[in-house]
């Protein structure tokens, strides 16, 4: 009688972690459709407090929408520019960054060589030597294979040691965030769509929730609370994030 509890517990405990598993494994399957809503829902609850205060001060809503969704498509196009002047400035000075990285790393190496070497310690380094620095590989080291393909193991070495600034990884890093926002681009219209159907049905929400729900004033104050979270985050993150930026551009120029 005493176990019956603990055997309940533990089955709740197994049922909730199984439940979270299918929980989470639906939503990497349906990525695809998820990040898309999630993305418009993101986008209605910042653009709602414009629309509504258009709406307060006279503006029909037919014309408060669409002034709304016009900001939202300029700020949409000036991000993706910026991002996208952005990686392509990082990307050329890439190899330039490199090899800073890999004289800083050789010169932490060599430090931690020498004061290691009494415990017989050593760290593999890559030698400023002119086949490191010219990226070309010493004649012993082989990174073709019989057949005369590249082998991948040997990616990202140097003289057999292994690059810690691998710019492979930067590139692939890049390309998948272009892959990203290309699906972004792709989705856009569907975005669009799912921003303007959402603002439309938020001023008549709170009415539909009154019809359905038997207590909906308390449905309505979360509602109301987690939409007030929402948007004093993202203004809490704007404001720091230009202070961030700020001081940073303060210190390049100084």
């Amino acid at each position: 009688m005493n176990d019956q509890p603990a055997r309940s517990q533990g089955f709740n405990v197994m049922l909730t972690l199984a439940s979270f598993v299918v929980v989470v494994a639906g939503m990497k399957a349906a990525t695809s459709i998820l990040i898309p809503f999630l993305l418009s829902v993101f986008i209605a609850i910042v653009s709602g407090p414009a629309l509504f205060g258009l709406k307060r001060v006279g503006v029909p809503t037919p014309i408060a929408l669409l002034v709304v969704i016009l900001v939202v498509i300029l700020v949409g196009i000036l991000v993706i520019g910026l991002v996208g002047n952005s990686i392509t400035d990082f990307t050329k000075a890439l190899p330039g960054y490199q090899e800073r990285l890999e004289g800083v790393g050789v010169k932490v190496i060599d430090w931690l060589n020498e004061n290691l070497s009494r415990f017989d310690i050593e760290i593999p380094t890559i030698r400023d030597t002119p086949e490191a620095s010219s990226g070309l590989l010493p004649p012993d080291t082989s990174i073709l294979g019989a057949d005369g393909a590249a082998d991948d193991s040997s990616e990202g070495t140097v003289g057999g040691a292994k690059n810690p600034f691998d710019a492979g990884f930067v590139m692939r890093l890049v390309g998948g965030m272009l892959s990203s926002l290309g699906a972004v681009l792709t989705n856009a219209f569907l975005i669009l769509l799912t921003v303007i159907f959402i603002l439309l049905e938020a001023s008549s929400f709170p009415k539909k929730l009154r019809a359905i729900l038997k207590d909906p004033e308390k449905s309505l104050g979360q509602y109301d609370v987690f939409i007030e979270s929402v948007q004093k985050y993202m203004a809490l993150k704007t404001v720091i994030s230009a202070a961030t930026g700020l001081a940073i551009s303060i210190g390049l120029m100084i």
